[in-house]
């Protein structure tokens, strides 16, 4: 395939010599393979490793302005310090801030401030970057950097508008819904053409390879590399070091990557339909063949008809607008201003490990800790995953302590300040997930209103609903008002998340395409990886005063059937006086209600009990792990997380039947304190062949399922994958 490169009359030892030491930039349009060039140059030796996309140019700049102002400066450094831009470099927080504050006059300075202190503390020589937005700032990398070389890596459109695609990377303009592949083979178009424009001007310093070349023949494409960057790179070096991409191919099409039948090259040829090769040729076809790249299909060699031109100019129009408004209106603030990735995720948490870059922005609305309970476990854990992932994303807390401000979450400080927020997120291309359940109006309103923010962006929500069969609101068949209500959150939806297959049937029951709803469990193998912890003095006394605990996960609303429970418990304690009860799980707001609920009973009573507020995961697990029995009273609750965790950990569980209690959990009737009694009886007096008939597989990776749905991926291969639980002693 053709490429572009100036030379200049260089002997080559002078070229080598005036060029071994500049940094280099590997560019490209996302999902064209600039990780993997990227991690290339890192395990061939002499270049900082640096597992992350700096994003100066792109983020950093335009957000910050102007560096030559202190302010700027101080407000940067704030930012980028409590990100993990940051936390990958190694670096001391206060030596680098004293560099930049007294050296640092623009974005340029301060990457190179920040990978030359890298390269001293490594001990290399040079640096690289391969943030892809960057190959739409050359001009700008070029003034800052003046001995910057690019090198820009171009993939097959086809190939990369699959990619972006199956990432929901590209948002479609409102009358162009359902053609989300041609707006993605525009976008690699425009962002192609703009970067091989600007690398004009660059001359010598300019490079441009084929992804497919590098693939198929790397020595021939490395060697050539090697000369342009004055550095000899040693295939067999790079795939013995094998950072990153070069040994571990993860890409958007993950099945195909486990398999051992990964094949990036040309997967157009069996992945696009006929019609669809042709929809987009039809748009991308001379440039293609630009490129040399055939075209598949007849039609690409006649005349284009007006449609597709019409559907090029206005978006290459719309791409070019954003690009302006971003780099040369003061507008370029706000469209930076959130998209940095603020998580502290794993050493890959900026690249998706296949050299294809292109994280997905995902907003997740829902609970989140502290206070712990399942819905935030789950969120948190599978916001880790995402971030783990390479994909970009932030959590908006709805539940108690979301006034409070800190940097593992965005705060709500009222009803407006949400609205703001999830239009904000969603104005910048973020994908919203809500969490909500049939059992709140108030987080159905939230739901909703998330719901109809998604909708008029034209990026659709994704709603995971939790809950089981007997909830306030749902199901409902009786066109009541919380019937018609529900009917229009999932009709809003883009795509909708629950936990278990009746409650999949019961959404599709609304007039729900099946295909729009997915089962999910929530439980996974991480839930029970937990460090035993030292309970406390006051908990450590009330386990060691009673012969048998029971544990119960409770919160002061009716669904939790307390005065049900206190029943229960008073009446088997005449049978079995010196039993214990630990109710635990009350939210700071609820704890005093809950207090003066206790307040009146009997000394005798109050003794039996232990009232606690919630615990930390690792601290509930540990009790929960040296209790009798897990008691679980709601019957709205579905499957319930701590009931699965109690069922892993070899734990009995009573519970009230709600039709989707897990085998081996002793069911009673909700309302009946006496069938609760009877049920922990038979438990008591049958413990060793209840807790030998417990059996639950923990090896499905369902949070990694989770993180596959929320970022559009398939879900098969995640539930095929096993975890490994490790619980630290």
């Amino acid at each position: 395939m053709e490429t572009t490169e100036t030379t200049i009359g260089l002997d080559k030892t002078s070229w080598a010599s005036s060029r071994s030491k500049a940094p280099v930039f590997v560019l490209g349009c996302p999902r064209s393979g600039t990780t993997l060039l990227y991690h290339m140059l890192l395990s061939a030796g002499n270049f900082v490793v640096y597992r992350a996309e700096s994003q100066v140019f792109n983020l950093l700049e335009p957000r910050f302005g102007d560096l030559r102002v202190d302010r700027n400066k101080a407000a940067l450094l704030e930012a980028w310090e409590h990100s993990s831009l940051f936390t990958k470099t190694g670096l001391d927080a206060v030596e680098i801030k004293k560099e930049v504050m007294a050296n640092c006059g623009n974005g340029g300075d301060f990457l190179r401030i920040v990978m030359d202190a890298m390269g001293r503390k490594q001990g290399m020589e040079r640096w690289a970057d391969c943030t892809p937005d960057h190959l739409l700032a050359m001009q700008r990398i070029k003034e800052t950097i003046p001995d910057a070389l690019v090198i820009h890596i171009i993939r097959d459109g086809r190939d990369v508008a699959l990619s972006l695609e199956r990432q929901h990377w590209i948002r479609t303009l409102p009358w162009d819904r359902g053609k989300e592949l041609q707006a993605a083979a525009l976008y690699w178009e425009w962002v192609i053409n703009k970067g091989r424009e600007n690398g004009k001007a660059l001359g010598a310093d300019y490079k441009e390879i084929h992804y497919e070349d590098l693939v198929q023949s790397p020595q021939e494409v490395l060697a050539g590399i090697g000369d342009f960057i004055g550095q000899e790179l040693d295939y067999a070096k790079i795939q013995r070091v094998g950072i990153g991409s070069v040994s571990r191919p993860n890409s958007s099409f993950g099945k195909e990557a486990g398999s051992g039948e990964f094949r990036p090259v040309a997967r157009w040829k069996t992945s696009l339909s006929g019609q669809q090769l042709e929809d987009v040729e039809e748009l991308i076809g001379g440039t293609l063949e630009s490129l040399g790249y055939g075209v598949g299909a007849e039609h690409a060699k006649t005349v284009a008809s007006a449609s597709p031109a019409r559907m090029r100019a206005i978006y290459d129009a719309y791409f070019s607008s954003k690009l302006m408004l971003k780099t040369k209106t003061p507008l370029g603030r706000w469209f930076s201003s959130h998209e940095l990735d603020l998580s502290l995720g794993g050493e890959d948490s900026t690249h998706s490990g296949d050299g294809l870059e292109g994280p997905v922005r995902i907003l997740q609305i829902g609970n989140y800790p502290p206070p712990m309970c399942g819905w935030a476990m789950q969120l948190k854990l599978v916001a880790e995953e995402l971030r783990r992932r390479g994909h970009i994303c932030e959590v908006l807390k709805i539940n108690e302590g979301r006034q409070i401000k800190s940097p593992e979450y965005v705060d709500v400080q009222g009803g407006a300040d949400f609205l703001k927020k999830i239009w904000s997120y969603a104005l910048r291309g973020y994908r919203l997930n809500v969490h909500v359940n049939g059992m709140s109006k108030k987080g159905y309103l939230l739901a909703l209103a998330t719901a109809l923010t998604g909708r008029a962006v034209n990026l659709p929500a994704q709603v995971t609903f939790h809950g089981g069969l007997s909830q306030d609101y749902f199901p409902r068949n009786d066109r009541s008002l919380a019937q018609v209500a529900f009917h229009a959150l999932f009709q809003l939806a883009g795509e909708i998340a629950c936990d278990s297959e009746p409650i999949q049937d019961a959404i599709v029951q609304y007039g729900i395409n099946p295909e729009k709803v997915r089962s999910i469990a929530t439980f996974s193998p991480q839930y029970l990886e937990f460090s035993h912890v030292n309970l406390g003095e006051q908990i450590e006394s009330f386990l060691q005063n009673h012969s048998r605990v029971f544990l119960s996960y409770v919160s002061f609303r009716p669904e939790y059937r307390l005065e049900i429970l206190r029943e229960g418990m008073r009446r088997y304690r005449e049978q079995d006086p010196k039993a214990g009860y630990i109710w635990l799980g009350f939210p700071g707001k609820e704890m005093a209600a809950a207090e003066e609920f206790v307040r009146g009973w009997s000394e005798e009573e109050r003794a039996s009990l232990l009232l606690l507020g919630n615990l930390m995961h690792d601290q509930f697990l540990t009790l929960l792990s040296r209790c009798f029995v897990y008691l679980r009273t709601p019957a709205c609750d579905g499957v319930a997380a701590s009931v699965l965790e109690s069922l892993a950990l070899g734990v009995p569980v009573v519970a009230s039947e709600n039709g989707r209690r897990p085998a081996g959990v002793v069911t009673y009737s909700d309302t009946s304190a006496a069938d609760m009694v009877q049920k922990l009886q038979f438990v008591r007096e049958h413990y060793e062949e209840v807790k030998a008939a417990l059996e639950f597989d923990t090896s499905d990776d369902n949070v990694g399922r989770m993180a596959d749905w929320l970022a559009g991926n398939g879900l098969g291969e995640a539930s095929e994958t096993r975890v490994a639980v490790r619980q630290a002693k």
